[in-house]
């Protein structure tokens, strides 16, 4: 992120403790370290690392880099992040982790990510807003999610964009924060500074 990519103007509390979490990875031609996912149509795989990184929203410089094997899925990298009370991170749907999701909530760190498409979840309650041409805007649900001992409550956003039937829904532990959600994904455009990748 460059310096002057980032917004301009006094800071709200909220975006002073903005951080962003994603991961990039680096090919090798040598099958030295196991890549992950599904095998290209050429039926090979190129062996590769993952950078890992945890940066400040109006700062644009990485606090952390960690460097893994491409094998090394998102979500494990999240145990090591440790934020400061009342900060958000932003980060994308790879990173879904239930049990790293509550401690994030018993640490007082607030989270907003991209929901993945097959979580299952129990529905505690819902609101739908309209606009006055009767379009939904969004769905607002209070969610549960159950793994073995583990138990989430969290919050499911289905924002529609007004030139699209096409919706996006971003999962998050923030019950107040409405403009924080709108921020990361407004209009489905979010800043590039807050892109949430698929």
């Amino acid at each position: 992120m460059l310096a002057d990519s980032r917004p301009k103007g006094e800071q709200k509390t909220w975006e002073k403790l903005l951080y962003m979490m994603d991961s990039t990875m680096i090919t090798l031609f040598d099958n030295i370290l196991k890549e992950v996912g599904r095998h290209p149509k050429s039926g090979k795989k190129k062996g590769g690392m993952k950078v890992h990184t945890v940066m400040k929203y109006h700062v644009g410089v990485p606090m952390g880099v960690q460097l893994t094997s491409a094998a090394t899925h998102d979500h494990y990298l999240l145990k090591e992040v440790h934020l400061p009370k009342d900060a958000t991170l932003t980060m994308n749907r790879a990173y879904v982790d239930y049990a790293q999701f509550q401690r994030l909530t018993e640490e007082g760190v607030c989270y907003v990510t991209k929901m993945k498409k097959n979580l299952t979840y129990k529905e505690l309650s819902s609101v739908t807003y309209v606009s006055p041409d009767g379009l939904v805007m969004h769905t607002d649900k209070k969610i549960l999610f159950e793994k073995g001992e583990i138990m989430h409550k969290a919050r499911r956003v289905e924002l529609w964009s007004n030139n699209s039937h096409k919706s996006v829904v971003l999962l998050s532990n923030n019950f107040k924060n409405d403009e924080l959600i709108i921020m990361v994904e407004k209009e489905n455009s979010p800043p590039k500074e807050l892109e949430l990748f698929d």
